[in-house]
């Protein structure tokens, strides 16, 4: 006799005994004698992949709604002798060494000590609130709507303060409230309503026991008028909120993000939104300079895992001047199944770092694009096609291009190179740049 088992883990309690958040996961069929309750705290930690405290079992018998822990074999054979009748058993886990389990929302999802962020509370009829202990798609959200999300409670976790400074800020913009911090270090946090006369407050510090944050105490009634100020969001705030819209578009403007937050009843000045787009920006020129100043560590790499590739970098004077980049693998693929034919093209890299982008392009059997080669140079010249041409000749084996045919736009200094390192291929225009040039 067999049955399907199922678990539900991650999720926690709710006062009203429904199961909130978590996981469902599937783990096939498993025959009822052999079925024991360490067999079952295996599956959760070595497959499933939960930590050791996330044990505490229980399930719901056929046609009732009260929920019964396991804790032996005994109380499972129970639960087993259903899920044999009917086919099939889910047993929900929540975490046994959770004080606030009937008050906190554990995220939706498994726990670990790499988590970055920490659980808060939850409204049962509200699971996906705005405070999990996740990374979830409210991290990056810029929509600052009025949905209702329940307020911090006594004996709420945090990783760190900062953590815990940082959903005071969710908070702050999601509810709309200006709040402002009384007092705060490495220890502990006290922050108030900065309107006059508001009595909310919440304070927080580090348990005597651990490393972890926990409030300590909490008055979450607001007598306040919103005004449209936020004094949590700062430059630096709005640009964690807002850095992946600069990254798509970095010509956004200072008025365009005022307005934006404006429309959303959240009123921030020109010059903090002005040094918002500046704050973003700057981030990515040090990303892209950290990422250059590491181009040697990645042509080691390539060549590293890529044997018999033509990786090359030239870099004068201490400048970065040419890239080149052809696999060993597609080499071989062009050789062994490709057409004798290549596209050749350049286009401008656009944004942060400016030049070119040559790529060279085959046919395979299917008449689908072909990846070959790629290079990066400063400009589109005469120069630095021939030494585009002049690498994928060797590595191609093309020689002087006899029985081989090149198609390309009209760009004046690559026909001329053709013509001098591939003299007997045939050079075709392509059809679509030229009609281009014709509706011009």
């Amino acid at each position: 006799m067999s049955f399907d088992l199922f678990f539900q883990a991650g999720g926690y309690w709710g006062r009203d005994g429904e199961y909130l958040g978590g996981q469902v996961d599937a783990y096939g069929s498993h025959i009822a004698e052999d079925f024991k309750f360490g067999k079952v705290l295996m599956l959760l930690q070595d497959i499933l992949g939960y930590e050791d405290n996330m044990n505490k079992i229980s399930w719901f018998p056929f046609g009732s709604s009260k929920r019964e822990d396991i804790e032996d074999d005994e109380k499972l054979f129970s639960a087993v002798h259903y899920g044999v009748a009917s086919g099939g058993l889910t047993l929900y886990v929540v975490r046994s060494d959770d004080p606030y389990i009937d008050m906190r929302m554990l995220g939706g999802r498994r726990l670990s000590d790499e988590d970055d962020d920490d659980t808060a509370a939850a409204d049962d009829d509200d699971p996906e609130h705005f405070y999990s202990n996740s990374d979830s798609e409210d991290e990056g959200r810029t929509e600052l709507d009025d949905t209702k999300y329940k307020a911090f409670v006594v004996g709420q976790e945090y990783k760190t303060i900062d953590s815990f400074k940082k959903a005071i800020t969710k908070y702050a913009v999601k509810k709309r409230k200006n709040i402002k911090y009384k007092k705060t270090d490495s220890t502990r946090a006290l922050a108030i309503c900065a309107e006059n006369k508001c009595q909310w407050r919440i304070f927080a510090s580090i348990n005597s026991s651990s490393t972890r944050v926990f409030v300590r105490s909490l008055h979450d009634e607001h007598n306040c008028t919103w005004h449209g100020k936020v004094s949590l969001l700062t430059n630096a705030r709005i640009a964690e909120m807002y850095i992946e819209e600069f990254r798509e578009n970095p010509d956004i403007s200072a008025g365009h993000l005022q307005a934006k937050l404006l429309k959303q009843n959240v009123n921030v000045s020109w010059t903090i939104c002005e040094r918002t787009r500046l704050r973003c920006l700057q981030t990515f020129d040090r990303a892209q300079a950290e990422q250059l100043a590491r181009l040697h560590d990645y042509v080691y790499e390539l060549r590293r895992s890529n044997p018999n590739s033509t990786v090359e970098c030239e870099v004068r004077q201490s400048k970065f001047h040419r890239f080149y980049v052809c696999f060993a693998g597609l080499q071989e693929g062009w050789r062994e199944a490709c057409r004798r034919i290549l596209h050749i093209d350049g286009t401008f890299l656009k944004w942060r770092m400016t030049g070119m982008l040559l790529v060279a392009c085959g046919r395979d059997p299917n008449d689908q694009t072909f990846p070959l080669a790629w290079g990066i140079v400063d400009v589109e010249s005469k120069e630095n096609w021939v030494w585009f041409f002049e690498h994928l000749v060797e590595d191609l084996g093309l020689q002087s291009g006899n029985g081989f045919t090149i198609a390309s736009d009209q760009q004046k200094g690559l026909i001329a190179v053709v013509k001098v390192v591939l003299p007997y291929s045939e050079h075709r225009m392509c059809a679509r740049h030229v009609h281009g040039c014709w509706k011009k």
